[in-house]
């Protein structure tokens, strides 16, 4: 159970991060994350310029020419990074962002109270299903993610650390490098049968994907 400061901290997240303040904010959006997440703002809003170059560039160009307000100036980012296929936004299946979102706020919102264990489950249970629906293995995974990561971020003078930051973790976890630190080197990915008898370092029992052993 966590503390009442350790609560605090985590409500603070959730509202400043996603502007969520009740436990009805937060099954409304876990559900929108479920079903359509940023990966269907990306498609509606930015799939199409790819088959349209000269429309990219004309309106990179207008949103250039003048004063920004701050939607704009994250509009013009993103189109930039259509432009040039940054990390590889247009080719790869960014749901893996949205799944990993989706999963940090449920934590968040069972720590709060805002789910109780049965809904939580459920939550997991259908992230579990929307990553073997997406992808065949973790490197895809970890590839869909980073391109989320990348292409989803606002306007800061860190990017380049955050991203940095971010590829080595993905690396740890896909090589189990160091040791005990990377279970998904060991972990079979959602949908796929099981690899291996013993697990390397970690691992999940056939049927009880929840927890790592």
């Amino acid at each position: 159970m966590e503390s009442p400061r350790e609560c605090a901290d985590i409500r603070e997240w959730v509202e400043s991060h996603y502007h969520l303040t009740s436990a009805d904010d937060m099954q409304e959006f876990l559900t929108f994350m479920l079903e359509a997440g940023d990966r269907q703002e990306y498609q509606i809003n930015y799939a199409p310029y790819t088959l349209n170059p000269e429309r990219l560039a004309a309106e990179i160009a207008i949103l250039e020419s003048g004063d920004c307000a701050e939607d704009e100036r994250h509009h013009l980012l993103r189109l930039r990074r259509v432009s040039t296929n940054e990390d590889g936004c247009n080719e790869v299946d960014m749901a893996a962002w949205d799944i990993a979102q989706l999963v940090d706020l449920a934590i968040a919102a069972r720590q709060l109270g805002w789910l109780d264990k049965p809904a939580f489950a459920e939550v997991l249970d259908r992230a579990y299903q929307l990553a073997a629906d997406h992808y065949s293995g973790w490197q895809e995974y970890a590839a869909g993610m980073y391109a989320g990561f990348s292409f989803f971020m606002g306007e800061t003078p860190e990017r380049e650390s955050f991203l940095a930051g971010f590829r080595q973790a993905l690396v740890a976890w896909l090589c189990g490098a160091p040791v005990l630190a990377g279970p998904w080197a060991s972990l079979d990915f959602p949908g796929n049968k099981p690899r291996h008898f013993a697990p390397l370092h970690i691992d999940t029992l056939p049927g009880d994907q929840r927890i790592l052993h």
